[in-house]
């Protein structure tokens, strides 16, 4: 039986994870702490606080983590509802210096993806509604419903400080069946809502979106806008597997890391790995050279180690084998490295 193909985008550092960083500001208000549900995920509270961008795996992994720990199986709910604009990032900015609702939604879809994206949109007007589509971009049962549930509830929250308190959907659709705290979504959204549909949706009715934004600034959307398109312009394709491996390899603590103990990481099989990083036109071996180099720099002129202790944080045999390796990096003995002061 041949192995299933994995893809390996999941391990790709992509999403900005505004709503993961929300996510740990309100996790004290549970009873948990940030540093506990990061704790084994290779990053910090501090990270996603300083705009992080994380895979879909390391995603999942919080995600997972926050429910179990907390015991809130709302907790999607919960956090999408206290969210304000800071935590929809440029975007959202952006979309409250647009005329009307319906320019506002223009911006959503044309740059949502931009950080990569957790749940995928798309926006329809059908009839006498416009109709927002949520489609998860993770097939875990038990995380879908978190992601669903704090990016409609975020999406409520948002368009009230767009139009005021008032706001509210026509109904709300959901896909799966009722969970446990069913009566929870009709608390936090204020109008029916439907399980066991055919998709997520979020309807809303058309008359909104000719409502005028009191915050509308054609010059700042304009300058917005540029911005966006700056990004959009500048952004790279994805690198797969490579990427995962640099920020894997580049996170603290890391570098001394093997390809067998990477692979487990990315739950890859080991030849998998080396065979995709062969397609890319490279080798963990070069990009773990990399990683290390900078990081030997690093320990021997900022942190003032000795070259035995570098080389014993690096995982080298011995302090002979770090020395070849460094000259080989940089054209000259580590002892010619000195402090900075």
């Amino acid at each position: 039986m041949s192995r299933k193909k994995i893809d390996a985008r999941q391990f790709v550092p992509e999403i900005t994870a505004y709503a993961m960083a929300a996510l740990m500001q309100f996790l004290p208000e549970f009873g948990v702490t940030p540093q506990r549900v990061c704790e084994g995920l290779n990053f910090t509270p501090e990270d996603l606080q300083r705009g992080m961008e994380m895979s879909h795996r390391q995603a999942w992994r919080l995600i997972r983590r926050a429910l179990r720990l907390t015991g809130r199986p709302d907790l999607g709910l919960e956090s999408g509802r206290r969210q304000n604009l800071s935590h929809f990032g440029l975007i959202g900015f952006a979309m409250m210096m647009e005329p009307d609702l319906h320019h506002a939604f223009k911006i959503a879809m044309r740059y949502y993806r931009q950080g990569g994206s957790l749940v995928e949109w798309d926006f329809r007007l059908e009839g006498a509604y416009g109709i927002c589509s949520l489609t998860s971009s993770i097939r875990d049962a038990s995380v879908q419903p978190f992601l669903i549930e704090e990016m409609a509830s975020s999406a409520l929250t948002l368009l009230r400080i767009l139009l005021g308190p008032k706001f509210s959907f026509h109904a709300v659709d959901i896909a799966y069946d009722a969970p446990a705290h069913a009566e929870r979504y009709r608390e936090v959204f204020a109008c029916p809502v439907r399980f066991g549909c055919a998709e997520n949706r979020l309807l809303i009715e058309h008359h909104w979106f000719d409502v005028h934004l009191a915050s509308y600034s054609p010059i700042i959307a304009a300058q917005l806008k540029e911005l966006l398109e700056q990004r959009e312009r500048s952004s790279n394709p994805a690198l797969g597997t490579v990427a995962a491996i640099e920020h894997l390899l580049n996170h603290s603590g890391n570098a001394a890391m093997t390809i067998g103990e990477a692979a487990i990481a990315l739950d890859l099989n080991r030849r998998t790995l080396t065979r995709r990083l062969a397609d890319a036109g490279t080798s963990f071996r070069v990009l773990s050279d990399r990683v290390c180099a900078k990081v030997a720099r690093n320990l021997l002129s900022e942190q003032g180690l000795t070259v035995t202790a570098a080389a014993e944080q690096l995982g080298f045999s011995d302090a002979r084998s770090f020395r070849r390796a460094f000259k080989r990096w940089f054209g000259e003995a580590p002892g010619t490295v000195k402090r900075l002061d």
